[in-house]
């Protein structure tokens, strides 16, 4: 609790496995693929996503 005030959005990297993308399920599960040293306990609200935006970046 003592460092609460430099946790930042990008003291997280989150991702979804492309992999388990099946037709029967609507949802897609988020997990924390890396963190912070320190950080531990992380709980996801909403765990799961319906949607995943992709943006192109140009060559």
């Amino acid at each position: 609790v003592s460092n609460w005030d430099k946790i930042t959005p990008s003291s997280f990297t989150l991702v979804v496995d492309y992999n388990k993308i099946n037709s029967k399920s609507k949802k897609i599960n988020v997990e924390v693929a890396n963190s912070a040293e320190g950080i531990f306990g992380i709980s996801l609200h909403p765990d799961q996503v319906e949607f995943i935006i992709e943006t192109k970046t140009e060559q």
